[in-house]
């Protein structure tokens, strides 16, 4: 089921069959949509229209949604969803045998990835591929050395127990590719709150730093 939430504003064609709240006709859609202009929806499952500049559309005949620009997303990441062997957040996991993902336990490993609870959105969540893992934004990850000790802007590779630690210059030109990320921020603060606003789920900070994924 695709919900828009917003309040719905029909002119011309409007929804065949249905009601400016949704559902259409076929039971498929059930969408509120804000100042919605132009052709609107034919019987609930496709439809586009403009608002100033902005075009829109969804076909749920094929799960499909078209958007010029996407706004209300408040979180930090855009996460996939992998079989990890630790379904907690912030740690350090690195690629095993069969797409299994496991947790980092030395410096400088390749291939690795954090598991993410700021994620503004997640795709590919399977029957046992169920752990977000940030695939770009930003993240909490969990360091090996005192916070204190992570610079803004530093590389950071994988460390032992599915922590990151900094890297030296010459591990930077060496190993390029093991770069997991860079310090974004250290917090002062132990709960976040998703862009300053009650979303109903603040996130712990737990020690953690954030970093902006490679």
């Amino acid at each position: 089921m695709v919900v828009a939430v917003g309040t719905s504003n029909w002119s011309n064609t409007g929804i065949q069959n249905g009601n400016g709240d949704g559902p259409g006709n076929n039971g498929v859609a059930n969408l509120v949509l804000r100042s919605w202009y132009g052709v609107g929806f034919m019987n609930g499952c496709t439809g586009e229209g403009t608002n100033g500049a902005i075009t829109a559309g969804v076909d749920c005949r094929y799960g499909y949604v078209f958007s010029n620009r996407t706004y209300g997303a408040v979180w930090n990441d855009y996460a996939e969803c992998r079989i990890v062997e630790t379904s907690e957040p912030g740690y350090c996991v690195t690629e095993g045998l069969n797409g299994h993902m496991i947790k980092s336990n030395a410096r400088l490993q390749a291939g690795c990835r954090i598991t993410s609870d700021t994620y503004g959105m997640c795709i590919g969540e399977t029957e046992t591929a169920k752990t977000p893992i940030a695939v770009s934004g930003r993240v909490l990850v969990y360091p090996y050395r005192a916070r204190s000790e992570y610079p803004l802007g530093a590389a950071v590779c994988s460390a032992p127990n599915g922590t990151v630690d900094i890297m030296s210059r010459d591990e930077i030109i060496m190993y390029p590719e093991r770069i997991v990320g860079t310090v974004s921020e250290v917090p002062t603060y132990e709960i976040w709150r998703a862009g300053g606003k009650d979303t109903g789920k603040d996130i712990l900070v737990n020690g953690r730093i954030w970093i902006y994924v490679k």
